[in-house]
């Protein structure tokens, strides 16, 4: 029989036909079903062999059933031929039922008297509506098990074609002294060359190895991607996605840690906990993966209404050895409450004290907030002790039992000193002598410019360093060079022979001292030459010697202003519960066995380099916002902290590494926590009061004409995207959605159509006021709560109360289409509300505080006193000055 005819007695199905043939199940591999298949069909077919019957019969489609029936032609591995069979004789008994279940014995001993057609019925005897769930469930499964098996496929040709080129010596040649990083883009190259796009693979590393590559320049990265294989834009925001980091104390983090302390020797547990603050600019986004509203006040305990325009970051530094890891992170205006400060950096200590590591120090500016938490937790200790019968030294507190000495970082102390000495004198006993030391004398030193040949004594002092309008307030060096001993001993010397007042003395002693404190706790090398106090602190250092005879001349200082007042500043106290603070320190790690103690271990350097880097993302992003900042931490996390050291940056580039990689957080966390399904509901958004449409279509105000454009023409683009991805080609959805005939308040739509034709979307009555009221709800909630999380889900709990869509009479898609508007509608309107505050946060957009209703918005007017009281004064000096 030939290959293109149905071999079915009595069918006359041709391949011309169009209806596909199947072949016979193969005998070797299925030999059970093909035997079924030949008993079922009978006739001739029966007596010839299974290799022919196998290469040159078919059985049409029209013979099996539909649930047998797979898609482009294929047939299920259970199918069996049971419609359009030919039966047996009338008069002769009929043979058992056929159930559309697998066939497994199908007894033809009845020899074949009419060939009359009937259609085959499927039993009673089985449940129909069961049968048919087991039969969905097993096409699922195959469907499922045939990706695996395709997926498996691909990585073993991937896996093999790897190892083929790691053996080979050409590759181990080219790739043997290259760095990990180098090795990595490398063999990326090696790899994609030559497939599409869409079918690379990167792995884990690689993808990291990218993010580092493009967070500092996204332009450079897109001309990189043109030219090399790299991960695209998308792949790398869907790493940081499964990143989930937020503000507070993330206990992912600490568990890594712990792991990686517990392989730590003892005298490398030893570290100090580094916090500052750090400016952010003021912007609101929304977070779809969190769904909340980024841009406001958030310690991870509690998020408040209040636009964030400072982040305080907290890092842990070890002290013998050289590491570092960023912890935890807080949102908060202008800068921490002291309270809130003394709250979190207890909870930070407790945690990492859980780690097993040993905090001896905090080490922070002398900011007004820091310096009330830290007597804040030291005046908490000292009732402890009172209260114990015990006798209170000062100069620390506990937590969990264990000292903890505050330091203040060095590099601050002395721009401190500097910044102060600019306006006022500075008046001190030394040697039982008063002296007052003045920045005019180091002026006159700089405008003598002393030298010889061109030689100048004093050749590093440049108007950056003396003129006080030209000095960068920030930079160390600026200060530090002027506080050299250079710079005392030229000014001494010449003060000395007559070159310069004689009272200039007094200002080369302070110099030579601030010189010689700095370096005493700025050592980072054992041994210096030249420079006995720059080295470690050892029992047989000078250090404590010197420290003990610099804080009498210390505590003696005092400023006086231009009135003659003499003040008290806590640039001269910090440095006094510095030194003691070191002292502590000191004494305590030597009982611990630490006899060689190098003290830039405990400054804020590494905090302020991890600054450098936030900003080095994106080139040169001075400001990033509460949502960049928090793309930027992850990033840095995962990446060991891997960014250049910013060639302004107002300290110098730190040698500690990244105690611990946090890149298996992107497996830890890879899904976000589904809120609770219990939502507690504010009683004032039980009672909003809904908004008469026909008043705003009746109105010819020009504000009610544009809200009656702008919501007819964006709840025809929600109708085209429901369209699109909910009912596709449904007639009565699309009736539901979409008019034709215009309507008064398609005049917009109408007008902006292209050449006259009708390709935009016409909403409904129904749809144009179901859009209506969202908006008006929306902007409701948002005004007062749009700090809380889950904002969106809460907002489609409250359109449920309040808004029925009745209007919806397809039963297919109804309570999928319902759940789309709503939420497509909610995000649109939140994303535009961040947008209108943002704007008016930076300036960009004079509001009108009061909408339509006459009701007063109260975050815009609160954007727009922060924007007065921040930018808007900046800006508005700057204008005069110019």
């Amino acid at each position: 029989m030939p290959r293109n005819i149905c071999c079915v007695p009595g069918c006359q199905v041709v391949a011309e036909d169009g209806v596909p043939l199947h072949y016979f199940p193969c005998p070797e591999k299925d030999a059970e079903r093909f035997h079924n298949w030949v008993k079922i069909i009978g006739g001739a077919i029966t007596s010839l062999d299974n290799t022919t019957i196998r290469k040159t019969h078919r059985i049409c489609r029209q013979h099996f059933q539909k649930e047998f029936l797979y898609p482009k032609n294929r047939l299920c591995k259970l199918a069996v031929p049971s419609l359009l069979l030919p039966s047996a004789d009338v008069s002769a008994p009929s043979p058992p039922s056929i159930s559309q279940g697998a066939i497994l014995h199908c007894d033809v001993t009845k020899p074949i008297t009419t060939r009359t057609i009937e259609y085959f019925k499927p039993s009673s005897s089985v449940p129909f509506l069961r049968r048919k769930h087991f039969e969905n469930k097993v096409k699922r499964l195959e469907q499922t098990l045939r990706q695996v098996l395709k997926t498996k496929q691909n990585f073993r040709k991937r896996y093999l074609l790897a190892k083929k080129i790691r053996k080979t010596n050409a590759f181990e040649i080219v790739t043997k002294k290259m760095s990990s990083a180098a090795k990595s883009l490398f063999y990326m190259q090696v790899k994609g060359t030559g497939k599409k796009p869409r079918g690379r693979r990167f792995t884990l590393n690689e993808k990291i190895l990218a993010l580092s590559l493009y967070k500092p320049s996204p332009k450079a990265y897109r001309l990189l991607s043109q030219l090399c294989v790299l991960p695209s834009r998308r792949t790398l925001q869907n790493i940081l996605q499964k990143v989930d980091l937020k503000p507070g104390i993330n206990e992912k983090i600490f568990e890594h840690l712990k792991k990686k302390v517990s392989e730590m020797p003892d005298k490398h547990k030893f570290c100090c906990i580094l916090f500052d603050e750090m400016s952010i600019a003021t912007n609101l986004s929304y977070d779809r993966a969190h769904d909340k509203i980024n841009g406001f006040v958030d310690n991870g305990s509690k998020r408040q209404p209040i636009f964030a325009d400072h982040v305080l970051v907290f890092m842990v530094r070890g002290i013998v050895k050289k590491y570092k890891q960023p912890i935890a992170y807080s949102f908060c205006s202008g800068t921490t409450k002291s309270v809130d400060l003394k709250y979190q950096l207890k909870n930070i200590i407790e945690k990492v004290q859980n780690t097993g590591l040993k905090v001896v120090a905090t080490v922070c500016d002398q900011g007004a907030t820091n310096i009330a938490a830290l007597n804040q937790l030291m005046e908490e200790t000292k009732g402890n002790y009172l209260r114990n019968d015990e006798d209170y030294e000062g100069g620390f507190f506990e937590v969990g039992s264990v000292k903890i000495m505050p330091i203040y970082d060095p590099p601050h102390l002395m721009k401190g000193v500097r910044n102060n000495l600019l306006n006022k004198n500075l008046k001190y006993v030394m040697d039982g002598k008063v002296r007052v030391a003045k920045w005019c004398h180091i002026e006159d030193l700089f405008k003598r410019s002393p030298s010889f040949w061109g030689v100048k004594l004093a050749h590093k002092l440049t108007a950056q360093h003396v003129v006080p309008s030209m000095i960068p307030k920030m930079r160390v060096k600026y200060c530090t060079q002027v506080f050299s001993t250079s710079v005392g001993v030229t000014l001494g010397c010449l003060a000395e022979s007559g070159c310069l007042p004689k009272e200039s003395v007094d200002t080369a002693h302070l110099i030579m001292l601030f010189d010689n404190l700095f370096d005493s706790v700025n050592a980072n090398y054992h041994k210096e030459e030249g420079k006995i106090y720059r080295s470690a602190v050892t029992p047989n250092s000078p250090h404590l010697k010197f420290w003990n005879k610099t804080l009498p001349i210390v505590r003696s200082m005092k400023y006086i202003n231009n009135n003659g007042k003499e003040v008290t500043v806590p640039s001269v106290t910090s440095w006094v519960k510095t030194i003691e603070g070191f002292k502590l320190i000191t004494n305590k790690l030597r009982a611990e066995g630490v006899n060689s103690l190098l003290l830039r271990n405990l400054n804020q350097d590494p905090l302020e380099n991890f600054f450098g880097a936030i900003r080095a993302h994106g080139y040169n992003n001075i400001m990033p916002n509460s949502a960049a900042f928090e793309s930027a931490f992850k990033t840095l996390l995962i990446n060991n902290i891997t960014s250049p050291h910013s060639i302004q940056g107002n300290c110098e580039k730190d040698d500690s590494i990244c105690l611990k990689s946090l890149k298996s957080l992107i497996y830890q966390n890879c899904n976000v926590e589904d809120a609770n399904d219990i939502m507690e509901i504010i009683d004032e958004h039980l009672n909003i009061d809904l908004i008469n449409t026909q008043l705003i279509l009746e109105s010819r105000s020009r504000v009610h004409v544009e809200k009656c454009a702008a919501i007819a023409y964006c709840s025809g683009w929600i109708a085209t995207k429901a369209k699109k991805f909910i009912f596709k080609k449904c007639k009565t959805c699309q009736n539901n959605l979409t008019s034709s005939n215009n309507e008064d308040f398609h005049n917009y739509i109408i007008k902006k159509e292209y050449c006259g034709k009708r390709w935009l979307c016409y909403p409904t009555r129904s749809l144009f006021d179901f859009f209506a009221q969202v908006e008006h709800i929306t902007w409701n909630i948002l005004n007062k709560y749009a700090h809380v999380e889950n904002i969106v889900k809460y907002i489609m709990l409250i359109i449920s109360v309040h808004i029925e869509l009745n209007f919806m009479k397809c039963e297919k898609h109804k309570e999928n289409l319902k759940k789309y508007l709503v939420h497509k509608s909610v995000v649109f309107f939140v994303i535009t509300w961040c947008k209108e505050v943002s704007d008016i946060l930076n300036g960009k957009s004079y509001y009108n505080l009061c909408n339509d209703s006459g009701e007063n918005v109260s975050i815009f007017l609160r954007a727009r006193e922060h924007y007065n009281k921040t930018k808007g004064a900046k800006r508005e000096a700057q204008r005069r000055r110019n």
